[in-house]
């Protein structure tokens, strides 16, 4: 029984290890900003904001969801940024596939730059398993959902909306 708990104990606290390893990425990364990712079908179009702290906020659907990321500083072989995310915070909602997201979703994820100045999204670095293209949004990321959609979502007030995932975004 010793054995085990202290094999536990060396898997918590290299978790833990792990998990303050995560750092922001470097000043002045391309990533750093607001983005709009697109499937290849068009079918589903995301609205992303990469802070300069190593956190994002999304807009997916119904879906708002928060996360932390860490991303390559340079582009690895062969060209692609190695993107780790994880969720932090979510309403809950459907994004626009339809799935809801759990808190502690972690995917990885490398981006391609474009000769467009955009990013291919990538489940591998070989360019061969794409899901979609980011570009830059022309628009910044919306403070909640009743703000998207211009009228308040039909569970919540637009003062329960504004106060919603994100708490720094409070009127």
């Amino acid at each position: 029984m010793a054995s085990l708990s202290s094999g536990l104990l060396t898997a918590t606290i290299m978790f833990a290890a792990t998990v303050c390893l995560a750092r922001p990425p470097a000043p002045g990364h391309p990533i750093i900003g607001t983005w709009t990712l697109t499937n290849f079908e068009g079918t589903c179009k995301d609205l992303w904001e990469f802070r300069a702290d190593g956190t994002t906020r999304a807009v997916s659907g119904s879906e708002e969801a928060a996360s932390e990321y860490e991303i390559a500083d340079l582009a690895d072989v062969p060209g692609a940024y190695r993107l780790v995310d994880t969720v932090t915070k979510t309403n809950g909602k459907p994004d626009c596939t339809g799935n809801r997201t759990p808190v502690g979703d972690r995917v990885v994820l490398f981006l391609l730059p474009t000769s467009t100045g955009g990013l291919m999204v990538c489940l591998s670095p070989d360019g061969r398993a794409c899901i979609g293209t980011m570009i830059r949004a022309a628009m910044a990321l919306p403070d909640s959902w009743s703000d998207r959609s211009g009228a308040a979502n039909s569970h919540s007030s637009p003062a329960s909306a504004r106060q919603s995932l994100f708490p720094e975004l409070r009127m």
